[in-house]
């Protein structure tokens, strides 16, 4: 038989909630090239483009599974210029990793999990963070 598993709101917004708790006072790298498969695969070879820091309560609360983090400051990139491809978003020690997603631009075409104001990244750039959203399964 199929499996007919699925979860309430109030299952899927706890999940939401305890995965962004875990990045409460966490940091935000910004990287060009292909994003690894999963989260837990060390990043090789791909220089951290711009780092950015999160607030120390980093999301709002999340409604359908949906959580929306708290504004950021901008940061300044000190890399050569390369494309924004994806970001990885790592807890308060900046080293352990919680998970990664698709970057965009305000206006851009596509659906991308972190938005910020442009998509070309270089030395001296200041990055603007639009929105970042985590979304739960159901």
């Amino acid at each position: 038989m199929a499996s007919t598993f699925s979860r309430a709101t109030a299952a899927v917004n706890a999940e939401a909630a305890a995965v962004c708790a875990l990045l409460n006072g966490g940091k935000l790298c910004i990287y060009g090239g292909t994003q690894p498969a999963r989260a837990d695969i060390l990043v090789s070879g791909q220089p951290c483009l711009v780092e950015i820091a999160l607030p120390v309560v980093a999301f709002q609360a999340p409604d359908l599974g949906r959580a929306v983090a708290y504004p950021m400051a901008p940061a300044v990139s000190d890399t050569a210029a390369r494309k924004a491809t994806w970001f990885r978003a790592y807890m308060a020690d900046g080293i352990t990793s919680v998970f990664d997603g698709s970057v965009g631009r305000i206006g851009g075409a596509d659906d991308a999990d972190f938005v910020i104001d442009e998509i070309v990244i270089g030395e001296g750039f200041q990055v603007q963070v639009i929105q970042l959203v985590y979304q739960a399964v159901r």
